[in-house]
């Protein structure tokens, strides 16, 4: 069996315009920051066309987002915390806020992203978001990444404020449908870069043709896993 050499085409993510790593599994964002960016931005711009940017407690959500987002974003994966786990807390500190004694409806990491339940406790929004506000730290002028941090926040601003969306994934209202349909954009694209491949293995059957891409390494779309009789029937039906 032949090796030869297959490399995907170049796909760019939606939000910096960077060329998205092959290995990341949905194909529309290179990093999981710009991820958080772009969610960040349609969030802000929700929050401006439906008017509640005028409550003071949006307002201070949206600046604990930026924090996080100048720190080096948010992993909410790692922080969250399971229905059973919930339970615990909200049992051992009987329903109660830990700092005010009123009713807690929010988990909250005590120091930063571990899960143990030593580090958990139950807390009110209203605590909980003051107890955020409190931990974030002014970015130093002398800090190297000042000037970076400050540019970027800047067009963040922009991107949140402008009367219609920028970039794509700024779309608050349309996002969700276009992202599906960018995904879908992106691997056909992907798959029409195959059809030659098939095309030059004339005559081989869906095994054969599962043992060649998985010999030669080439991707599946999500960047993980081997070659399957449905992907490579995706591929097929574009050749019909």
């Amino acid at each position: 069996m032949n090796k030869i050499k297959f490399k995907p085409k170049k796909l760019i993510c939606v939000n910096c315009s960077n060329e998205i790593p092959w290995t990341r599994v949905i194909k529309l964002y290179c990093s999981d920051i710009c991820k958080e960016e772009a969610k960040y931005i349609r969030y802000y711009r929700s929050c401006i066309r439906d008017g509640r940017i005028k409550k003071s407690d949006i307002n201070e959500i949206l600046r604990i987002r930026l924090a996080h987002l100048n720190s080096g974003g948010y992993s909410r994966l790692d922080r969250k915390i399971s229905i059973d786990i919930r339970n615990i807390i909200i049992k051992r500190n009987n329903s109660k806020c830990q700092i005010c004694g009123k009713i807690g409806t929010e988990i909250d990491h005590i120091k930063g992203d571990n899960n143990d339940l030593e580090n958990l406790q139950l807390l009110c929004r209203k605590c909980h978001i003051k107890k955020s506000l409190a931990n974030i730290k002014t970015i130093n002028p002398n800090d190297e990444n000042y000037n970076e941090i400050l540019n970027k926040n800047r067009i963040l601003e922009l991107r949140a404020h402008n009367k219609t969306p920028l970039l794509i994934c700024d779309d608050e209202i349309n996002w969700n449908k276009k992202r599906k349909d960018l995904i879908k954009e992106r691997k056909i694209t992907f798959l029409k870069s195959l059809v030659p491949i098939i095309i030059n293995l004339n005559g081989c059957n869906q095994r054969e043709l599962i043992s060649y891409f998985d010999f030669n390494k080439i991707p599946t779309f999500s960047g993980h896993g081997k070659w399957s009789k449905k992907s490579i029937r995706e591929i097929l039906e574009l050749i019909i």
